[in-house]
This record gives C-alpha cells, structure tokens and sequence, in this order.
C-alpha cells in the first residue's frame, strides 16, 4: 500500500487546494512517477496531459495512469499540432530532410567559393548541426550576433563558421518551404515549426511534465502553450541530473521554468533507491538529498582493474565518462566468454564514420590503419585548435579515436568493412548479460550492482571549460553516485 512522505503529502495538497504551477525538485531515486501516477488520481478533470521525455516513458506510463489522463512525448504534441495544420494532408515525417537540404546548399557554397577540395561531409553535416541548434534553442536564425553565442555557448564543431552562419536563415527557410509545399517535416520541426507558424496545441486544465531539466527552449515553449487559460501545471526534475546541455537543453531550464512561471517550489528529497553510504557520497555534491529511513548499508568498495574481470557478475552495469575505456573493458569481457556491449548504437555509428573518413586519406592502406587515424586526428585536431573554446570537441574526438584504435589493436580485422562491422557489434541499446555505459546514457537506469571506472575522471575538466560544463560535469558524478541499489565500486588502475 502506497504511503506518502511529507514530500509528497505537501505536492498532493497543493494539487487539490493550491493555485497556479509547481516545481518539483526530485532527487535521484526519489519515486518521481510514483508521486506523479497518485498525484494525476487527484485531478477532477478530464483535460490532462503527462508529458514524457521519451517514447520509453511514456508506454511505461500509459498503462498506469487514470482514464483521465494521457501520455504524450513532447515532439508527438508538436506533430500532433502540425496535423491539424494540415488537414487531410497528413505530413510525411523525413528523418533526413535536411540533410539533403545541406548537402545541396554546400554543393552551391563549394562552387561559389572554390571550395571543391574541402571536405563536404564536415561542411554539411556542420551546417545541418547549426540549424538542428537554432531550432531547438529558438534562436533567430536572421541574427547573426545570436547564432555566434550560441555556437559560443555549446562550443559546436563547425567548419568555416565565417560561411555557414550566413546560411543557416536560407537553409531553413528552404526547409520552411518544403514543409509547407511538401508537407516534409524532420522531429526537430516537431518541436520549431509550431512555434515559427503560431501555432496552437490542443489546451489542457492540467499539464504533467517529467525530465523538466533536459528541456530545451522549444520543448519548453510547446509545453506552456498546451496550458488552457486558468490551467495549471507540475514540472518534475532535478537540476542536479541537468546533463543534457551538449544536446540543446537549457543549462538552467529548472530556474528559467521557476522564474517564468512563478513556479511554488517543492522538495522531494528521500531516495527510495540508493543505500545509505551512497548517499553520503552523494550529499557532498548534492546536501538535500536523503536516505530513506528503512535504507540498507549498502557496500562502498574500490576494486584494482586487473581484478574487475573476476569481480564482474551477470547484470552488472559498468559506467564511465567516456567511451574509449568502455570499449577495451568490453572487449576483455567478451574473450573472457562474458556476454558484454556499450549501451548506444549510435556511439558505435559515429566511430564507422570516422573509420570511413580515414579509409579516405590519399594513399590509405588498412595495414597501415593506426597511422592513417593519428593523421586523421592530427588534422582534426589541428583545425579545432585554430577556433576559440573547442577544447570539450577535442576531449570527445581523442575519446573516440581512442576507442577506435583500441578495437583495431584487438580485432583481427583485415579490411575498413570487417572494422566497422566488429565496432558495430560491440554496441547495443538491448540488456546483454553484463552492461557498460557512459554515464550520459546511463541517467534513469538503476542497478544492483555498479561499477565505475577511471573516477578520477569525475568531474571530467578541460582547459576554457564554461561554468555551465563545470556544473554539467558535477552533475554527471552525481547520476554516477546514485544508480546503484546495493553495492558500488570505483574500479581503481
């Protein structure tokens, strides 16, 4: 039977006899969609959304909640929204619109400018990452001041920012058209075009919103206008888990929904999921947080690496900050007839894609490949240096050259297809018998047993690092700190 805290007790109040929005500040394992499943039991009305930050939580979801409420992802709001813009005609939803659209733009750039030996896919897939940011952020595509600060502030990797950024209104505006003509809308448009057309989503009395602090500016636009005149809304999250900035969240989108909002903040601060001496450690990054009053002890222990292959059980989950240590562990496991993977196949697509590049040096020859990819990252690294506040691309780009020379030094790969093959293999988004993960891919997940490797890594720090990458990373070894039920392990070198 379900027992509510004083947390919670304050919330449920609030929903039946208070007024106006709330925010919930929710701990690590602080039963967040439990408080959100009975506080919805509370609503006398009908006209109520829960607003999940993926498809995942949502289908979780949608079997527990009350007949009265229903569970959407934001971007299924956004197209829902451009649906009933359309009419009959349905939009057709094309994944790489505007990738097409950059590709052509860059051809005509190339021309113009003498341009032909430059590497195109860097430049398109560039100028592609610049429009997916002005849109997730809102940001005035015809400012050309705005669109400086914002490559400035999530220190993007553009090639001739001077050039692209001069064409990123005329992209969108191409894309604009094909939306309008075409009916050709990407998931990005989900979430701008309703707010580049003034469009209005469906209205709501009551308006559940989980992960608020991932949310971007459009994401957060689109959520306030489902609101009906007089409706009322709960925002759920932690700031102290905000570690989706590099993807476009707002770095202080907790504050800004406080501030813009009017928000009453509440606490929930008891976490029903970590033992108590994880949360000692815990609390000298985040002090509110609380253990629960029937938590166990729990085990805090460092383990030597050359040990952790023996330490390892089935189940285990295995978190690091970057990826390349994930790769020669897993690596290890598997010829130690321990099933293992990297959690995220799309990590396992940007490291082919780099392996391709390589494949496309002048003179490349796979039996010289180490040598060819420490070109390739020289010249890489080379043309960040040359541009102000790149040290966070640089830190990733090693990260993953790393990884990729660690699994040609182990495969027996004798061609660039048989590579990129056996580095798509080593990553799955399914439950092998033993997980690792980077610690970004790893928020929301829980596990009996954890296991961190290279803590010194904790916070991760690079020279002209932002204040608000300074608090990201902090973040990060807070969602380290606070995933494990039972037993913890820093895997120590």
């Amino acid at each position: 039977m379900f027992t509510p805290s004083k947390y919670q007790k304050a919330i449920f109040e609030w929903i039946v006899n208070g007024t106006g929005d709330a925010v919930v500040q929710a701990a690590a394992g602080s039963g967040k969609t439990t408080t959100l499943i009975e506080a919805s039991k509370l609503l006398a009305t009908d006209k109520a959304i829960f607003c999940g930050f993926n498809k995942h939580i949502v289908e979780e979801l949608s079997g527990r909640l009350p007949k009265n409420m229903s569970a959407y992802t934001i971007h299924s709001i956004g197209l829902g929204t451009l649906r009933r813009k359309f009419g009959r005609k349905q939009p057709h939803i094309n994944s790489n619109k505007y990738r097409q659209i950059c590709k052509d733009r860059i051809f005509d750039i190339s021309l113009a400018h003498g341009l032909e030996n430059i590497d195109s896919f860097k430049l398109y897939q560039s100028l592609e990452q610049l429009c997916r940011f002005t849109r997730l952020t809102l940001t005035n595509r015809s400012d050309i001041e705005a669109l400086w600060s914002m490559i400035a502030h999530f220190s993007l990797d553009v090639e001739y920012p001077e050039l692209l950024i001069r064409e990123v209104s005329r992209t969108l505006d191409e894309g604009e058209i094909l939306a309008r003509t075409a009916r050709q809308i990407d998931f990005t448009d989900m979430l701008w075009l309703p707010h580049q057309w003034q469009l209005e989503p469906h209205k709501n009395d009551w308006i559940f919103v989980d992960e608020c602090q991932d949310l971007s500016a459009a994401q957060l636009e689109l959520v306030l206008k489902c609101r009906a005149n007089g409706g009322r809304a709960i925002f759920v999250g932690d700031a102290n888990q905000a570690i989706m900035g590099f993807a476009g969240a707002n770095n202080d989108s907790v504050a800004q929904i406080i501030h813009s909002t009017s928000a009453t903040v509440f606490p929930l601060s008891i976490c029903y999921r970590c033992p108590a001496t994880h949360i000692k450690l815990a609390q000298e990054l985040v002090p509110e947080i609380e253990a629960a009053p029937n938590a166990i002890e729990g085990i805090v222990e460092e383990v030597n690496y050359k040990d952790l292959v023996k330490s390892v059980q089935e189940g285990d989950l295995i978190l690091c900050r970057t990826t390349a240590p994930l790769i020669k562990l897993c690596i290890k496991l598997i010829s130690q007839r321990i099933p293992a993977r990297v959690r995220g196949r799309d990590i396992g697509k940007q490291l082919t894609t780099i392996v391709d590049k390589v494949a496309q040096i002048e003179g490349f020859s796979f039996s010289d490949f180490g040598k060819f990819l420490q070109l390739y990252k020289h010249d890489r690294v080379m043309r960040l240096q040359q541009r102000e506040n790149t040290e966070s691309q640089i830190e990733s780009l090693c990260d993953r050259i790393q990884g990729i020379q660690v699994c040609y030094d182990e495969f027996d790969a004798q061609t660039t297809d048989e590579l990129c093959k056996q580095l798509e293999d080593l990553f799955s988004d399914n439950r092998p018998s033993v997980m690792l993960s980077t610690i970004h891919r790893a928020k929301g997940l829980e596990n009996h047993r954890v296991f961190i490797l290279e803590p010194h890594k904790l916070p991760l720090q690079w020279s002209n690092q932002k204040d608000w990458e300074k608090e990201q990373e902090l973040c990060l070894e807070y969602v380290a700190l606070t995933r494990a039920k039972h037993s913890l392990f820093f895997v120590q070198h």
